[in-house]
């Protein structure tokens, strides 16, 4: 819903909760996103979903913003339709209506919309009901509307969402509880060593959307909830000292902590700071490459890459899109070979994706 009542914190909120989905989907799993104010809008048509896509879906959900009135019923028929036009749909299908649910715009009578939600989303000749599951935000949302509408067909669920703190246990709820939150409000700290700052050494950049500078030099990234097995990486980069003499003891580089909410002891964890160092060799050897580290490296890059193409094209810059392209292919395959790592899972996909976007600048 971006209509005009869903302006300021309710908007910033329906995107933290799409982000959060968007976070957990797997490369098998479709998305797509409706939006609607007074018209509705496919933002983006339903598909699997890569890596680079994800990120590219996360940058055009920061940049949405509210107008017009709230065509409820349109958004809602526009997903079924989308839903229904889904080549070899996979067995569980689910919308999220995420709205305060004051419709003003065609159907706009609460029986009216849980009518027209039975009618386009309960069971078809070859497949099975669309569950729909709805969030409801800011105090003034209509309650009684969103849990009739959920309630449309089986197994949808309705939550109240009115602060960070409740995204991701509606969203949990809403999966039936297969998700759990284990550490809420998790913060990471990073800083430069005592030791390092006598020597110059600085962060030059955390490579995260969420990372601040702090007055001190270091950087707060804040991150988030946390699901029970779930992992992410931060990658940032220092200088190195050139001055340090003492080829037998490791220069400690960076301390880094987490802080969070401990969501099963109930209780707020201040980790200890570790210090991590970083070995120079005396002569002219090269370290042996973290391959885990140079694949996320190579995933921030391609991110970046994607968005740079994406501008070329807007611009009309067809030819030298594809050229672009074409070369970074050419890098990412001598990289991974180098590597000895081409049959990797991720750098298979980037490939890919890669020759999807190229087929894409040649039509």
């Amino acid at each position: 819903d971006i209509s005009g009542s869903m302006h300021g914190r309710k908007l910033d909120l329906c995107k933290e909760t799409i982000s959060l989905l968007i976070r957990e989907l797997s490369p098998q799993d479709r998305f797509g996103l409706i939006t609607f104010g007074s018209d509705t809008n496919i933002a983006i048509p339903a598909r699997k979903l890569g890596i680079v896509d994800k990120e590219s879906i996360l940058s055009k959900i920061r940049r949405i913003s509210t107008r017009g009135s709230t065509n409820l019923s349109g958004g809602i028929g526009l997903a079924a339709q989308e839903m229904q036009a889904v080549e070899l749909p996979h067995e569980v299908r689910t919308i999220f209506l995420l709205t305060d649910g004051r419709a003003n715009v065609g159907v706009s009578s609460k029986n009216g919309i849980v009518s027209l939600a039975k009618g386009c989303l309960g069971s078809s000749n070859r497949n099975r009901p669309i569950s729909i599951h709805c969030f409801g935000y800011g105090a003034d949302h209509d309650e009684e509307m969103l849990r009739d509408i959920s309630q449309a067909t089986e197994g949808g669920t309705y939550c109240f969402v009115e602060q960070d703190s409740d995204v991701s246990s509606a969203f949990g709820n809403a999966l039936g509880g297969i998700m759990s939150v284990v550490a809420q409000n998790v913060s990471v700290s990073i800083n430069i060593a005592n030791e390092a700052k006598e020597h110059g050494i600085t962060i030059n950049h955390v490579k995260h959307n969420k990372a601040v500078k702090q007055s001190d030099g270091s950087y707060l990234v804040k991150i988030g909830d946390f699901y029970a097995e779930e992992s992410r990486d931060i990658l940032f980069e220092t200088t190195l000292c050139s001055q340090w003499k003492d080829t037998n003891t490791a220069l400690p580089h960076v301390m880094v902590s987490v802080s969070y909410l401990d969501t099963i002891n109930k209780k707020l964890v201040i980790g200890h700071q570790i210090t991590k160092c970083i070995e120079r060799a005396a002569g002219n050897e090269v370290s042996d490459t973290n391959k885990h580290v140079a694949l996320q490296s190579i995933r921030v890059k391609m991110v970046e890459f994607v968005s740079m193409v994406e501008e070329i094209a807007k611009n009309n810059k067809l030819d030298e899109a594809r050229t672009s392209v074409v070369e970074y292919i050419q890098n990412l395959e001598v990289e991974a070979e180098q590597m000895d790592e081409s049959s990797n899972p991720l750098i298979v996909q980037f490939l890919a994706e890669l020759n999807n976007i190229l087929s894409g600048l040649a039509s």
